[in-house]
């Protein structure tokens, strides 16, 4: 527990104060994210970190934001700087498509800047970089590690073990023509368009955000995934109202702005991958925008009208738990 200065009790567990809650809504709303916890793969650690990092970011009372704002001896102030150094280190060891947050996390601190947050901005910048010096540092030893294991070149030790172990249709040597058709689809002369089009990418991406499970083998109906959607703009429609609704903004527009735009950098991204590299239209890639969700519906509770955030959050917590229960729990092989 922590004592906060305005005497509220504050602690990790969501459910119990509404403070934190607020920002841990989004983790309600699919069982995509969920599912992620129940099978062997790297996204839930990752999202799992996310979280963590949210948490020290948004709270008054965390170690992050006492470390920023205190005043203690400068000993205590270093070592608490080098232990969260290590903790924002985990930033650069997890997944690829979950580097977007760290981009997030630098361009929400400049806002905090650009809006004058910070009553001593060159103070907190020293210990911000603090913090950005340990977490390289810890970073540099995990590569300098990686690169003793696996050499200056491990893509091409990758590539010798592919042509070895694959299959004929996944060895590099065949070529990109002959490979997997789900492969090298640039390489293959198909355009983007046809990846978002024809190959329904766009789709297929929404339907692994909100419930399909197995090897994408199990999924509702067209109609159930079309009324999650449509859900959802209504949702998006209420927000911008209350938004607009507001007389003082207060920074809320430019951080909503913050998160479309780092939203969308990270479906691009997704979308290149799938044309470049391996056809992969899965939901759980995008799962670094449901922390961004929490920044922003956190930051603007103020404004927002908490009765219908909870009340859509609601319905959407309906809808997961019937797909997950009655699709996922139902129809996942067992052991």
């Amino acid at each position: 527990f922590f004592q906060a200065e305005d005497g509220i009790r504050d602690e990790g567990m969501c459910l119990e104060f509404r403070r934190v809650l607020f920002r841990s809504l989004p983790l309600f709303i699919s069982p995509q994210i969920w599912y992620v916890f129940s099978y062997f793969n790297s996204d839930a650690f990752a999202l799992f970190v996310l979280f963590i990092i949210t948490y020290q970011v948004l709270m008054d009372t965390s170690s992050f934001n006492r470390y920023l704002h205190g005043h203690p001896r400068p000993v205590i102030t270093v070592v608490r700087g080098i232990g969260l150094g290590c903790l924002f280190s985990l930033l650069f060891l997890i997944k690829k498509n979950f580097y977007i947050f760290p981009v997030f996390l630098f361009l929400y601190f400049l806002l905090q800047l650009y809006l004058k947050r910070f009553p001593d901005p060159l103070l907190i910048l020293k210990k911000l970089v603090l913090i950005l010096i340990t977490a390289l540092c810890v970073f540099s030893a995990y590569y300098t590690l990686h690169v003793a294991v696996n050499g200056w070149h491990p893509t091409e030790n990758i590539s010798k073990m592919q042509e070895k172990t694959a299959e004929e249709d996944f060895k590099p040597s065949v070529g990109p023509k002959q490979m997997y058709f789900a492969t090298d689809l640039r390489d293959k002369g198909f355009s983007l368009s046809h990846v978002w089009k024809n190959m329904a990418w766009g789709h297929i991406t929404f339907m692994s955000s909100f419930g399909v499970y197995g090897n994408m083998h199990f999924y509702h109906s067209a109609e159930y995934y079309h009324i999650i959607q449509l859900f959802l703009i209504f949702v998006l429609a209420a927000i911008f109202y209350d938004l607009l609704r507001s007389r003082s903004l207060d920074g809320n527009g430019w951080l909503l702005a913050l998160v479309v735009v780092c939203s969308a950098i990270l479906v691009g991204a997704s979308l290149l991958n799938s044309w470049i590299a391996d056809f992969q239209a899965q939901g759980r890639y995008l799962l670094p925008i449901v922390p961004m969700i929490g920044f922003f519906l956190y930051s603007a509770r103020h404004i927002l009208n908490r009765t219908r955030i909870y009340f859509f959050v609601l319905v959407l917590f309906f809808f997961s738990s019937y797909s997950f229960i009655f699709l996922g729990l139902r129809y996942i092989p067992k052991l």
